[in-house]
């Protein structure tokens, strides 16, 4: 180093190296096609597309319908340990508490919401990861592998629902030891996941 600044050299290396910098890149460049960049861009666009809102709302819809009619069937008409309303309210306690197990029409109503909202961002968030991996997209082509992956995300729906969602909020979250566990873990598999990817499996 101390060479090149005596004899001045060091400016003129760094120029030579940058200028051989620069060529390399200029042919790795020009080896790619001019159109790969942009229609990679259009192709990521297209897939966004893909997802119409309207069967978003169809998928949304029909999981919660699904997944309350089930709950309400299980607890208030087979087992007997509660009721519609009871388990609306039990929705709501997660953001209001045990108290809200004492409210009235319009805790429920505020369930029945939360409980809409939930099984549409579930939704929203297997539409998302559809959009973005490649593989989820080539694995839910076919019908039989739409089914294997809505059975997969909708067991990952209710772990994390049970033991990272309800611990966080204000509700009680139902324990693996309990009967109940199993059988919701069952349920989301068939009732939540496998519709959400049925549905969002036509979006093209």
């Amino acid at each position: 180093m101390k060479d090149h600044l005596k004899n001045g050299s060091l400016l003129p290396s760094c120029i030579q190296l940058l200028y051989s910098a620069h060529r390399r890149v200029s042919i790795a460049l020009r080896a790619i096609s001019p159109h790969m960049i942009p229609e990679a861009m259009i192709e990521a666009d297209r897939n966004v597309r893909r997802v119409p809102l309207s069967r978003l709302l169809i998928a949304a819809a029909l999981v919660a319908a699904l997944d309350a009619g089930f709950v309400i069937i299980l607890y208030a008409h087979v087992l007997h340990v509660s009721t519609s309303a009871r388990i609306m309210k039990g929705i709501a306690s997660g953001l209001l508490g045990r108290a809200a197990l004492d409210g009235g029409s319009e805790t429920v109503a505020l369930g029945v919401v939360l409980h809409i909202a939930i099984a549409g961002g579930w939704t929203l968030i297997y539409a998302a990861l559809r959009v973005v991996s490649s593989r989820l997209r080539h694995a839910t082509d076919g019908t039989r592998g739409a089914i294997v992956v809505g059975l997969i995300f909708g067991a990952l729906v209710w772990l994390v629902m049970d033991l990272i969602v309800l611990p966080l909020s204000r509700a009680r979250p139902v324990p693996i030891s309990s009967p109940y566990f199993a059988i919701q873990l069952v349920w989301h598999t068939v009732g939540v996941g496998m519709p959400i990817s049925l549905i969002v499996r036509g979006c093209r």
